[in-house]
Protein backbone atom coordinates (compact mmCIF):
# COMPACT_ATOMS: atom_id res chain seq x y z
CA UNK A 1 0.00 0.00 0.00
CA UNK A 2 1.32 3.27 -0.93
CA UNK A 3 1.67 6.15 1.17
CA UNK A 4 -1.28 8.75 0.65
CA UNK A 5 -1.97 12.27 -0.65
CA UNK A 6 -3.90 14.62 2.05
CA UNK A 7 -6.16 17.20 1.41
CA UNK A 8 -7.65 19.60 4.36
CA UNK A 9 -10.89 19.60 5.07
CA UNK A 10 -13.67 20.12 7.72
CA UNK A 11 -14.85 17.33 9.70
CA UNK A 12 -18.43 17.92 8.21
CA UNK A 13 -17.04 17.52 4.65
CA UNK A 14 -16.14 14.11 5.13
CA UNK A 15 -18.37 11.56 3.72
CA UNK A 16 -19.44 8.37 6.01
CA UNK A 17 -21.22 5.69 4.35
CA UNK A 18 -22.07 4.17 7.26
CA UNK A 19 -21.51 6.35 10.80
CA UNK A 20 -22.51 6.42 14.29
CA UNK A 21 -26.01 7.20 14.24
CA UNK A 22 -27.15 6.07 10.58
CA UNK A 23 -26.15 5.38 6.96
CA UNK A 24 -26.11 7.54 3.70
CA UNK A 25 -29.10 7.12 1.56
CA UNK A 26 -29.06 3.85 -0.26
CA UNK A 27 -30.84 2.67 -3.52
CA UNK A 28 -31.38 -0.39 -6.06
CA UNK A 29 -30.81 0.39 -9.36
CA UNK A 30 -34.59 2.34 -10.41
CA UNK A 31 -35.19 1.88 -7.04
CA UNK A 32 -36.81 4.26 -4.26
CA UNK A 33 -33.68 6.41 -1.99
CA UNK A 34 -34.10 5.15 0.91
CA UNK A 35 -32.65 6.59 4.33
CA UNK A 36 -32.27 4.85 7.72
CA UNK A 37 -31.12 6.16 10.93
CA UNK A 38 -32.28 6.34 14.91
CA UNK A 39 -36.52 7.61 15.10
CA UNK A 40 -37.63 10.45 17.72
CA UNK A 41 -37.14 7.59 20.29
CA UNK A 42 -34.09 6.79 19.61
CA UNK A 43 -33.80 3.26 20.45
CA UNK A 44 -36.08 3.33 17.10
CA UNK A 45 -35.13 2.60 13.90
CA UNK A 46 -37.05 4.92 11.18
CA UNK A 47 -36.68 4.25 7.13
CA UNK A 48 -37.95 7.05 5.10
CA UNK A 49 -38.18 7.34 1.12
CA UNK A 50 -36.64 10.25 0.11
CA UNK A 51 -38.41 11.68 -2.92
CA UNK A 52 -36.65 13.01 -6.00
CA UNK A 53 -35.75 16.10 -4.91
CA UNK A 54 -34.33 14.58 -1.88
CA UNK A 55 -37.01 16.02 0.57
CA UNK A 56 -39.21 13.54 2.88
CA UNK A 57 -41.88 13.04 5.20
CA UNK A 58 -41.12 14.01 8.62
CA UNK A 59 -42.35 10.46 9.53
CA UNK A 60 -40.61 7.48 8.97
CA UNK A 61 -42.02 5.05 6.10
CA UNK A 62 -41.32 2.35 8.31
CA UNK A 63 -41.05 2.25 11.96
CA UNK A 64 -38.64 -0.59 13.45
CA UNK A 65 -39.71 -0.33 17.42
CA UNK A 66 -37.64 -2.57 20.00
CA UNK A 67 -40.57 -3.68 22.73
CA UNK A 68 -39.86 -3.42 26.24
CA UNK A 69 -40.68 -6.90 28.23
CA UNK A 70 -39.31 -8.70 31.14
CA UNK A 71 -38.23 -11.42 28.72
CA UNK A 72 -36.66 -9.27 25.67
CA UNK A 73 -35.26 -6.16 27.26
CA UNK A 74 -34.15 -3.53 25.05
CA UNK A 75 -31.13 -2.74 23.95
CA UNK A 76 -30.73 0.65 24.07
CA UNK A 77 -29.90 3.51 21.93
CA UNK A 78 -29.58 2.56 18.05
CA UNK A 79 -26.13 3.90 17.05
CA UNK A 80 -25.57 2.73 13.67
CA UNK A 81 -27.60 1.17 10.78
CA UNK A 82 -27.54 -0.25 7.83
CA UNK A 83 -30.09 -1.46 5.04
CA UNK A 84 -29.76 -4.34 2.77
CA UNK A 85 -31.40 -5.98 0.70
CA UNK A 86 -30.24 -9.52 -0.92
CA UNK A 87 -31.32 -10.36 -4.55
CA UNK A 88 -34.43 -11.61 -4.40
CA UNK A 89 -35.68 -10.63 -1.27
CA UNK A 90 -37.29 -7.79 0.56
CA UNK A 91 -35.41 -4.81 2.74
CA UNK A 92 -33.43 -5.67 5.69
CA UNK A 93 -31.62 -3.53 8.16
CA UNK A 94 -28.47 -4.27 10.13
CA UNK A 95 -28.57 -1.77 13.67
CA UNK A 96 -26.05 -1.83 16.20
CA UNK A 97 -27.39 -0.48 19.56
CA UNK A 98 -26.28 0.94 23.09
CA UNK A 99 -25.51 -2.24 24.58
CA UNK A 100 -22.98 -3.82 22.31
CA UNK A 101 -25.48 -5.95 20.55
CA UNK A 102 -26.74 -6.18 16.99
CA UNK A 103 -29.93 -6.77 15.74
CA UNK A 104 -31.31 -7.55 12.07
CA UNK A 105 -34.33 -6.71 11.09
CA UNK A 106 -37.06 -7.61 8.42
CA UNK A 107 -39.05 -3.92 7.65
CA UNK A 108 -42.11 -5.85 7.22
CA UNK A 109 -41.78 -7.14 10.85
CA UNK A 110 -40.71 -3.55 12.20
CA UNK A 111 -42.24 -4.62 16.30
CA UNK A 112 -39.30 -7.36 16.54
CA UNK A 113 -36.12 -7.99 15.44
CA UNK A 114 -35.31 -11.53 13.53
CA UNK A 115 -32.10 -12.04 14.88
CA UNK A 116 -29.77 -10.34 17.74
CA UNK A 117 -26.09 -11.39 19.36
CA UNK A 118 -24.42 -9.04 21.53
CA UNK A 119 -21.19 -8.57 19.70
CA UNK A 120 -19.28 -5.91 22.28
CA UNK A 121 -18.83 -5.07 25.71
CA UNK A 122 -19.55 -1.29 24.97
CA UNK A 123 -21.38 0.82 22.86
CA UNK A 124 -21.49 -0.16 18.63
CA UNK A 125 -20.15 2.51 16.87
CA UNK A 126 -20.62 1.36 13.46
CA UNK A 127 -21.90 -1.82 11.09
CA UNK A 128 -21.57 -2.63 7.93
CA UNK A 129 -22.57 -5.26 5.78
CA UNK A 130 -20.88 -7.47 2.85
CA UNK A 131 -22.10 -7.01 -0.77
CA UNK A 132 -23.15 -10.40 -0.44
CA UNK A 133 -24.95 -9.88 2.57
CA UNK A 134 -24.07 -12.94 4.47
CA UNK A 135 -21.56 -11.32 6.83
CA UNK A 136 -21.08 -8.34 8.60
CA UNK A 137 -18.66 -6.40 10.19
CA UNK A 138 -18.90 -3.92 13.83
CA UNK A 139 -16.94 -1.66 15.58
CA UNK A 140 -17.31 -0.38 19.39
CA UNK A 141 -15.74 1.45 22.46
CA UNK A 142 -13.98 -1.59 23.70
CA UNK A 143 -11.11 -3.12 22.11
CA UNK A 144 -12.54 -5.28 19.39
CA UNK A 145 -13.44 -5.26 15.97
CA UNK A 146 -16.10 -8.28 15.48
CA UNK A 147 -17.17 -9.71 12.44
CA UNK A 148 -20.79 -11.79 12.44
CA UNK A 149 -22.56 -13.96 10.32
CA UNK A 150 -25.95 -13.37 8.32
CA UNK A 151 -28.54 -15.32 6.98
CA UNK A 152 -31.33 -12.97 6.07
CA UNK A 153 -33.68 -16.07 4.38
CA UNK A 154 -33.84 -18.23 7.60
CA UNK A 155 -33.61 -14.85 9.39
CA UNK A 156 -30.70 -15.89 11.31
CA UNK A 157 -27.52 -13.25 12.55
CA UNK A 158 -25.05 -14.60 15.03
CA UNK A 159 -21.46 -14.02 16.06
CA UNK A 160 -17.78 -15.21 13.93
CA UNK A 161 -15.05 -13.89 15.37
CA UNK A 162 -13.11 -11.24 17.50
CA UNK A 163 -10.08 -9.15 16.78
CA UNK A 164 -8.19 -7.58 19.30
CA UNK A 165 -7.23 -4.11 18.95
CA UNK A 166 -4.42 -2.33 21.09
CA UNK A 167 -6.59 0.95 21.69
CA UNK A 168 -10.37 0.92 22.09
CA UNK A 169 -12.83 2.47 20.02
CA UNK A 170 -13.37 1.62 16.76
CA UNK A 171 -15.62 4.82 14.51
CA UNK A 172 -16.78 3.04 10.92
CA UNK A 173 -15.93 -0.16 9.23
CA UNK A 174 -16.37 -0.04 4.82
CA UNK A 175 -15.81 -3.66 3.29
CA UNK A 176 -14.51 -3.49 -0.19
CA UNK A 177 -17.16 -3.96 -3.46
CA UNK A 178 -15.65 -7.36 -3.64
CA UNK A 179 -16.47 -8.34 -0.40
CA UNK A 180 -12.55 -9.64 0.33
CA UNK A 181 -10.73 -6.37 2.42
CA UNK A 182 -12.72 -4.31 5.53
CA UNK A 183 -11.55 -1.58 6.70
CA UNK A 184 -11.85 0.26 9.77
CA UNK A 185 -11.45 3.74 11.42
CA UNK A 186 -9.74 3.65 14.74
CA UNK A 187 -9.63 6.22 17.84
CA UNK A 188 -6.08 5.94 17.75
CA UNK A 189 -5.68 7.60 14.63
CA UNK A 190 -4.65 3.93 12.56
CA UNK A 191 -6.86 2.78 9.25
CA UNK A 192 -6.79 -0.93 9.65
CA UNK A 193 -7.01 -3.08 6.84
CA UNK A 194 -8.35 -7.10 7.08
CA UNK A 195 -8.67 -10.11 5.45
CA UNK A 196 -12.55 -10.58 5.50
CA UNK A 197 -13.01 -14.22 5.52
CA UNK A 198 -9.82 -15.41 7.66
CA UNK A 199 -10.50 -11.74 9.80
CA UNK A 200 -6.64 -11.21 10.11
CA UNK A 201 -4.64 -7.82 9.55
CA UNK A 202 -3.39 -7.02 6.98
CA UNK A 203 -2.03 -3.65 7.37
CA UNK A 204 -1.79 -0.71 9.66
CA UNK A 205 -2.18 2.46 8.28
CA UNK A 206 -0.76 5.44 10.36
CA UNK A 207 -0.95 8.87 9.11
CA UNK A 208 -3.63 10.98 11.19
CA UNK A 209 -2.67 12.90 14.06
CA UNK A 210 -6.24 12.50 15.71
CA UNK A 211 -8.86 10.21 15.72
CA UNK A 212 -10.10 8.50 12.11
CA UNK A 213 -13.59 9.18 11.82
CA UNK A 214 -15.23 7.32 8.51
CA UNK A 215 -13.11 5.08 5.96
CA UNK A 216 -14.49 4.33 2.25
CA UNK A 217 -13.21 2.41 -0.48
CA UNK A 218 -14.10 3.48 -4.40
CA UNK A 219 -15.84 1.94 -6.35
CA UNK A 220 -13.39 0.54 -8.25
CA UNK A 221 -11.98 -1.02 -4.91
CA UNK A 222 -8.47 0.24 -5.75
CA UNK A 223 -8.17 3.50 -3.38
CA UNK A 224 -9.70 3.60 0.34
CA UNK A 225 -10.19 7.10 1.56
CA UNK A 226 -10.14 8.12 5.38
CA UNK A 227 -11.21 11.57 7.30
CA UNK A 228 -9.86 12.17 10.53
CA UNK A 229 -10.83 14.52 13.17
CA UNK A 230 -7.63 16.48 12.43
CA UNK A 231 -9.31 17.93 9.46
CA UNK A 232 -7.83 15.36 6.70
CA UNK A 233 -8.73 13.08 4.18
CA UNK A 234 -6.35 10.49 3.22
CA UNK A 235 -6.37 8.67 0.17
CA UNK A 236 -4.30 4.98 0.24
CA UNK A 237 -3.59 3.09 -3.17
CA UNK A 238 -4.86 -0.40 -1.83
CA UNK A 239 -2.83 -2.21 -5.01
CA UNK A 240 0.94 -1.15 -5.47
CA UNK A 241 1.44 0.89 -8.81
CA UNK A 242 4.14 -0.50 -11.25
CA UNK A 243 6.85 0.65 -11.90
Amino acid sequence: MQRPGAASASAAAVPAAQGAGGTGPTAASGGPCLLALPAADAADVGVWQLGQQGSSSSRPSVLLKQQRSQERPRHGLCMAVALVQPQGSTLHAVAGYEDGSVALWDVRRPNQPLASAKLHSEAIMCVAVAPDCTSGFSGSADKHVSAFKLSIPRGQLRPSVQAALPEPGVADVAVRGDGRIVASAGWDGRVRVWHARKWLPLAVLRWHSQQVACVQFSADGRLLAAGGRDNHISIWSIYAEAP
